[in-house]
């Protein structure tokens, strides 16, 4: 049986619906995908900008 939860994204802030993936998840895959790149190597603010760009997971300017 697989279990659906939905949550926000911590970093980017998409309505995630997740199937089957741990129900303490707090990322979407894309930006958990960002953040295991980047503890593995360094990555500039610049490259980090265009891949969320590519993945469709960029961070929201903070609101006043």
């Amino acid at each position: 049986m697989t279990i659906i939860h939905e949550f926000v994204c911590a970093d980017c802030k998409s309505d995630v619906f997740s199937f089957g993936g741990p129900e303490t998840q707090t990322r979407c895959a894309s930006c958990e995908t960002i953040r295991e790149m980047k503890d593995h190597a360094p990555m500039t603010a610049a490259a980090e900008a265009v891949l969320r760009e590519m993945l469709g997971c960029v961070i929201p300017p903070d609101e006043p």
